[in-house]
């Protein structure tokens, strides 16, 4: 059976979710264009602000509600067109199983749940375009106009970022974790139920492609001013540990081989955040003294000998 005709389908989508964005961008033009009513305003100056009179955040929940109610109708337009090749993508997260696999659905439940969970996975990153615009949307109406262009890089980074992790995971980890935890017991015959595998692999898929948006979250925290890159490298040892935490509950089993492999490419990608997180605020330092220019000392020399 070929593949051609989903994925295609699968790119056309997406496309038309990056073209809704670019529209979504273009009908805010006017509002992304005015500068925030206090552009000296900080994070402790809002927070001042909304100890002092809380209604001045009930704009800011009335565009949140209205970003988020885009977010979720896009989120369902994209999973009923994931309906029309579900079946063609059941045949790809079985792909890493061996030919002698044994599948089961162990209730009459099973299918309609796998059915609905792989539509709702492949919703999600065909919309994962669209709902990273409406974020950035809501986050640049409080922006000024010279910090806004440090953010036009955040929807087509988010998308690549998310679509390189659930790449890694079915290109890298599925191909490794498949076959090591069917040989635990090899005299032992296994019978997968087929929920539980769409379970585990779609889980495995999201979070890792949703782990991947680490650099864009500590940019983005980086350029509003709670974190700098210096602070980002002293806590590589923490990071380390927050790295394994996430790895051992992103991973099917918490064995070295697969977690490692989650490990890895999560700490780089913590490198990159620190180099981002440098270029997006550079920390001020202190201007050097200037030394006095020698003709300047020349002349004070010729002055001194005339008197």
């Amino acid at each position: 059976m070929t593949l051609t005709d989903p994925v295609r389908l699968a790119l056309a989508l997406l496309g038309l979710s990056f073209l809704f964005s670019l529209l979504a961008i273009l009908r805010n033009l006017r509002t992304l264009r005015e500068e925030p009513p206090d552009e000296g305003a900080d994070i402790g100056g809002t927070i001042e602000a909304v100890a002092q009179d809380w209604r001045v955040i009930v704009p800011h929940l009335v565009e949140l509600r209205r970003r988020l109610f885009h977010s979720v109708l896009a989120l369902a337009i994209t999973t009923a067109a994931s309906f029309t090749f579900t079946p063609q993508l059941l045949a790809v997260l079985r792909a890493p199983l061996p030919d002698d696999a044994n599948v089961i659905a162990a209730t009459i439940t099973d299918p309609l749940g796998m059915f609905m969970r792989i539509a709702l996975t492949a919703g999600f990153i065909l919309a994962v375009p669209f709902i990273a615009t409406q974020f950035w949307i809501f986050v640049a109406q409080g922006l000024k106009s010279n910090e806004r262009r440090t953010m036009y890089w955040f929807v087509p980074g988010a998308t690549i970022l998310f679509t390189t992790g659930v790449a890694f995971a079915y290109f890298v980890m599925l191909p490794t974790a498949i076959p090591f935890l069917l040989q635990i017991f090899p005299d032992v015959p296994g019978f997968l139920r087929l929920s539980d595998y769409v379970a585990d692999v779609t889980r495995l898929l999201f979070w890792v492609g949703l782990s991947f948006e680490m650099p864009l979250v500590l940019a983005a925290l980086a350029r509003v001013g709670l974190v700098t890159a210096r602070q980002l490298l002293h806590s590589w040892r923490i990071a380390v540990v927050a790295i394994a935490i996430v790895a051992a509950l992103v991973t099917p089993t918490a064995d070295p081989i697969n977690m490692g492999l989650v490990m890895l490419p999560l700490f780089g990608l913590y490198l990159l955040s620190t180099l981002l997180a440098a270029l997006v605020r550079r920390e001020k330092r202190a201007p050097l003294p200037r030394k006095p220019k020698g003709r300047f000392r020349l002349f004070k020399r010729k002055a001194n000998k005339q008197e």
